[in-house]
């Protein structure tokens, strides 16, 4: 009898080959992105060993079919033997011919269980040498990829942690610009208005000094007075007592009423130099705020949403469109009533002399208001009197989006706001262009692990 296994035709590259195309296309599209790698290849490596199986207990079957018709024939072989000998031995004895079947009976069996085992334990080992063959070289390809993506991550990490770095060193310099600069404004209102109270304070003391003049002269003329008349020089000298008295009130009065007043323009002019300094730091610690956000965004969806709420924090409205063609269609709006529940109601064209094309067509921000000849969005409904700006959204230099901001009706609490606002359109450009770098890094490594043959 002959027995064939399969073992040895199998390769555990070649069945990997063939597993890992076939793993991929029987799932769906979404089920393959959303499943992480080491499920692919433990997927992958189930079809290939279910495979297996199949075609070693197909051909086991096989064999065990053609063995059994083997022994049938054998057997078929031996009973037309014994017929034969029957027939040339017609005075054999009975016992003699049962005898030798029951040999031939049992001899037959113990080939056919003898034959099973053999196949049994071939399969076992084939199975056995191609689920280690398999797991081994899975265990690699993953070990390798998962190398790759870690360094792939890690030097991205440390392009965006470079490019934060130096959005937030670009933004203290600008804020200890502006401190200095508000502090030696104050300072210099300080030193103006202490230049006055001084002034102020030597016209009285020369007003003080001429009263006092004016008393030494009227009690000389008292003095000459008297030696006159008593009666009416102590008349005179208490009338001019008096005048010198209340002269000396208002004197003393406008002293005090122009302390007062240099007092308050001194704390005015504090209050004011603190509330810049204030100012100054919640806006640079709301940025801050705004480019963590913008960093941990994960989708366009996110960054968008990120980009107009902090872009509204800082100048009061804001609305994202994005671009489409030759149009510009709303993504989401802050600040814009009712449209801030319909913001894709909003349409916009490119070649029309709103500030919202002029950003997209130069790829630089366009202001609206304050001389500019460029034309608010019709959906702002912005007043002639009131500063608008629009800044296009660039991923690798190519515009996007465009977020159109504005401070809409309300008086701004600052006017810096135009500055902030196109920092954190600028970074949210960074952020969206890191993050097609890395989807296009996964897609080229899973492009080359699924469809390069090992």
């Amino acid at each position: 009898m002959v027995f064939r296994t399969p073992a040895g035709d199998l390769g555990a590259r070649t069945l990997a080959d063939r597993a890992l195309p076939a793993a991929s296309a029987s799932q769906p599209a979404p089920t393959r992105r959303a499943m992480s790698l080491e499920d692919r290849f433990r997927q992958a490596l189930d079809d290939a060993i279910a495979e297996v199986r199949t075609r070693l207990e197909s051909q086991f079957t096989a064999t065990l079919t053609d063995v059994r018709a083997e022994a049938d024939r054998d057997k078929a072989e031996a009973l037309a033997a014994l017929e034969a000998a029957k027939a040339a031995e017609l005075l054999a004895v009975d016992e003699a011919k049962v005898v030798a079947l029951a040999d031939l009976e049992a001899a037959k069996v113990a080939e056919l269980a003898a034959a099973v085992a053999a196949a049994d334990e071939a399969k076992t080992a084939a199975l056995a040498d191609v689920r280690g063959s398999l797991e081994s070289e899975l265990m690699q390809a993953f070990q390798s990829e998962k190398d790759m993506l870690v360094s792939s991550h890690a030097t991205l990490l440390s392009q965006l942690r470079e490019a934060a770095d130096g959005d937030l060193t670009q933004l203290r310099d600008t804020a200890a610009a502006d401190v200095e600069r508000l502090r030696g404004e104050a300072e210099a209102s300080a030193t103006l208005l202490r230049e006055e109270a001084d002034a102020a304070l030597a016209s009285a003391h020369t007003q003080l000094q001429q009263a006092q003049a004016e008393v030494a002269r009227l009690r000389e003329e008292f003095e000459a007075a008297r030696t006159q008349s008593t009666h009416d020089a102590t008349v005179e000298v208490e009338k001019a007592k008096a005048d010198v008295e209340a002269e000396l009130v208002r004197v003393r009065g406008d002293h005090e009423t122009a302390l007062s007043t240099v007092r308050a323009e001194a704390q005015d002019a504090a209050a004011a130099f603190s509330q810049a300094i204030e100012a100054q730091l919640t806006g640079a610690i709301r940025l801050l705020e705004a480019v963590r956000a913008l960093d941990g965004a994960t989708s366009l969806t996110e960054v968008l949403d990120a980009l107009t709420c902090s872009a509204a924090k800082e100048a009061g409205r804001a609305a994202i469109l994005v671009l489409k063609g030759d149009r510009l269609l709303g993504w989401r709006t802050t600040g814009f009533g009712m449209l801030d529940s319909e913001p894709r109601s909003i349409e916009s064209s490119t070649a029309d002399g709103s500030a919202l094309a002029a950003a997209v067509n130069t790829g630089r921000p366009a202001l609206v208001g304050s001389g500019s000849v460029l034309a608010a969005p019709a959906f702002s409904q912005l007043p002639a009197d009131r500063a608008g700006l629009a800044v296009p959204l660039l991923v690798a230099g190519r515009p996007v989006a465009v977020l159109y901001a504005d401070t809409g009706t309300a008086t701004p609490a600052s006017s810096a706001w135009t500055s902030p606002v196109e920092v954190l359109v600028r970074h949210a450009g960074r952020c969206l262009g890191a993050m097609a770098v890395s989807r296009g890094a996964h897609a080229r490594a899973a492009a080359t692990r699924v469809g390069t043959p090992a």
